[in-house]
């Protein structure tokens, strides 16, 4: 899997949220090329068994030969001094209602930048990196030397590039900018903290990477105060809580409504993601589309339809599908992360714990397979 690839998926999940980018910006991830399998079903019902001796775990060694996603061992960072004060953890929890955040920063996975770029009235101080392999958070400080600018607004959107040094310096023109959301401080009037999910595609994986605040927008203001502040750091490998990847070769989804097949599941303490890759005969829908952008538009159509009738159970506990967070259909055409001409798509589910779960199913219905 490319790296350009998963950058694709980040941005896409995270823009479902905020609808600031056009499609063609829009990027996405994608798994492993379907590969044939010798899978066999389980007597009950037609529930593929795909468990532990069927899936590959990512690990280092295998990143390195295969260009995979890396996978971090359980390796929490030394605790930095703004972690010990408690007042990261407490911005999450009590400014962002963000408690997982929270509770990663107070076990130690965070790790402070503490760099500083100044433009107009604006400082903008980089604070530190936290969260899992997945969802790296940024925290900014924004300064704001304007009293009444300060004074009319509580909080601001904020506009950043997250690219490796090789993408910003060269390919720029292909990348969208995330989105970060920032709330007035309590004490001093003119502070603003933002948290902006990054790119882990580089921050991550402890490449070089650059961060370029363009845009901040007020919340009582039409339009944006633009700039260009950057930083450039790594990130330590191991500064973030791990994840777990599962490859599954493609294995075909056992459903006659649609010919889909799992390249893949995440396990992130935010969600859980699974990546689908699907073939287009280009007869189903002959005569219903003119371009690409409206054929994608009528596979979407068709994978939204299918996907929310997908759940997934731990220990008999069951989840639907977080629709606000779904990923949109993608087509491969050069065959970068699979077969040519194929299309992906990304569904999400609220985080499961595959440590301790003991059966773990991805269902459509009555049919499915069981991960674990």
């Amino acid at each position: 899997m490319s790296v350009k690839m998963e950058y694709k998926q980040q941005v896409d999940t995270f823009c479902n949220t905020y609808n600031r980018v056009t499609a063609e910006q829009l990027l996405y991830r994608a798994g492993k090329e379907m590969t044939a399998t010798g899978t066999t079903r389980e007597e009950k019902g037609t529930l593929i068994d795909f468990t532990e001796k069927k899936k590959q775990r990512a690990t280092w060694k295998k990143v390195l030969s295969a260009a995979c996603i890396v996978i971090f061992c359980s390796l929490a960072v030394a605790t930095t001094a703004l972690a010990a004060t408690g007042k990261l953890g407490e911005l999450f929890r009590n400014l962002f209602r963000d408690e997982t955040t929270a509770d990663l920063v107070e076990e130690g996975y965070v790790h402070e930048i503490n760099l500083t770029a100044s433009e107009g009235i604006f400082r903008v101080d980089l604070v530190a990196v936290a969260g899992d392999v997945n969802y790296p958070k940024l925290i900014f400080d924004v300064y704001v030397e304007d009293a009444e600018l300060a004074g009319n607004n509580d909080s601001i959107r904020l506009y950043a590039y997250t690219l490796g040094e090789k993408q910003y310096e060269n390919e720029l023109d292909a990348y969208g900018m995330a989105e970060g959301y920032g709330v007035k401080d309590a004490e001093t009037e003119n502070l603003y903290h933002v948290s902006l999910d990054g790119a882990s595609a580089w921050i991550s994986h402890g490449e070089p990477v650059v961060i370029s605040v363009r845009e901040i927008w007020f919340e009582h203001m039409s339009l944006p105060y633009y700039m260009n502040l950057e930083y450039r750091f790594s990130l330590p490998q191991g500064g973030l809580h791990p994840i777990t990847q599962n490859y599954y070769d493609g294995i075909r989804f056992p459903d006659e409504k649609r010919e889909c097949y799992l390249n893949y599941v995440e396990f992130s303490v935010y969600d859980t993601g699974c990546s689908f890759m699907f073939p287009y005969d280009g007869v189903s829908l002959e005569g219903q589309y003119t371009t690409q952008n409206d054929l994608e538009t009528l596979l979407q159509m068709q994978w939204d339809e299918f996907a929310k009738d997908l759940t997934l159970e731990a220990d008999g506990e069951s989840f639907g599908i977080d629709t606000e967070k779904k990923g949109l259909v993608y087509c491969d055409e050069t065959g970068e992360a699979g077969v040519p001409g194929w299309y992906h798509a990304w569904v999400y589910f609220p985080p499961v714990d595959d440590g301790s779960a003991q059966e773990i199913y991805l269902k459509h219905g009555d049919t499915g397979i069981r991960l674990k």
